[in-house]
């Protein structure tokens, strides 16, 4: 063989192993291990799906490790509580805060403490309007995350339910009374019923160990029920579709909650904005880039519309016509965002 060929040959194999000797001193032996303070609502469909996935991703990358937060409900003093003690930790180099709740409390708890621990955010809608960072583009503070556009700003869910059962005329829709803007996505909906001839019925509800009660109360009347896309009333949602199969109404599930007991549903799959989030963690942690100065980022909103076949009888749709749902979806713009997201199901979840 040519010295000169034989010498390139080694060259590469040495380069090769080199890269992989790094890899391995980097990702699979770090010298330190970063810890992660995960803060979440595990009985809630949407943190869970969330939790399980980033728990998955950082197993594989042993730079870092989690330390679950945990809270029982999605309860403002409980959270607050559960906050407080993870800001304590001394061992923990970032938090994750999943979801409205979490994300709004840990940084206002984080502020009043002049915290400069790291927080990165997800599951929220308006990271602005909700005071979590300054801008979009420059967050400010320890800050920064990623965000999805609400339902209303795609396909409404109203109209869903309208191309699913076009006999739609009477529909409850129960909201929590918070200060995320609840009542004004629950008036958007309201009035583009009244377009469509449809009558909304709003349920405001301020007190949320009585949701099941107040909704059971007023289900009478209504055909159809809706809850709002990131509502604290979503953790209710298994229990609104089956008080639904009770009284033959049909059950529109916004949330991972809801999409098991639920004739139609329209959520977002979480999973799959935890490799963003770890790319987050990385900048921070790794690349040491100050949160604040870190733009945050717009996660992919799309959503799958499911019809659950099993449930159409007992949910009040005896005439579910799929070719036509189908036909409606592909013919007219306004559902174009759901036309590679149509998942038929005949059977639970």
């Amino acid at each position: 063989m040519d010295s000169a060929l034989y010498r390139r040959i080694m060259f590469g194999c040495a380069l090769v192993f080199g890269t992989a000797l790094l890899y391995w001193i980097q990702i699979i032996m770090p010298s330190s291990v970063y810890t992660i303070g995960l803060v979440y609502v595990p009985s809630r469909s949407y943190h869970e799906h969330f939790a399980h996935k980033l728990q998955a991703l950082v197993g594989l990358d042993k730079r870092f490790k989690i330390v679950e937060f945990s809270v029982a409900a999605a309860d403002q003093m409980l959270v607050a509580s559960v906050c407080s003690t993870a800001l304590n930790r001394k061992d923990v180099d970032v938090f994750v805060c999943v979801g409205l709740v979490c994300s709004q409390t840990m940084v206002n708890v984080s502020k009043k403490r002049e915290g400069q621990k790291p927080i990165v955010f997800m599951g929220v809608d308006d990271p602005v309007g909700l005071g979590l960072v300054n801008s979009l583009a420059m967050p400010g503070h320890n800050v920064t995350g990623i965000f999805t556009r609400p339902c209303v700003e795609g396909v409404s869910p109203l109209l869903l339910l309208q191309l699913a059962k076009p006999s739609v005329k009477n529909v409850l829709l129960p909201y929590a009374v918070v200060a995320d803007g609840n009542e004004s996505r629950a008036n958007a909906i309201r009035e583009l019923g009244l377009r469509h001839g449809i009558i909304v019925h709003l349920l405001p509800i301020d007190n949320i160990a009585e949701t099941m009660l107040r909704v059971s109360d007023q289900i009478s009347g209504n055909d159809s029920l809706i809850y709002i896309e990131g509502d604290l009333l979503g953790s209710y949602g298994a229990g609104f579709g089956k008080l639904c199969s009770q009284h033959g109404v049909t059950m529109f599930a916004s949330s991972l909650d809801g999409i098991s007991n639920a004739l139609l549903s329209y959520s977002i799959d979480p999973a799959r904005y935890a490799a963003s989030v770890l790319a987050l963690i990385i900048k921070i942690l790794i690349n040491h880039e100050s949160p604040g100065h870190i733009p945050v980022q717009e996660a992919d909103g799309t959503r799958d519309f499911r019809i659950n076949t099993h449930l159409s009888i007992e949910q009040g749709v005896s005439n579910l016509d799929l070719h036509l749902i189908e036909k409606n979806i592909n013919g007219q713009p306004i559902f174009s965002a759901i036309r590679n997201n149509l998942i038929i199901k005949s059977g639970r979840e």
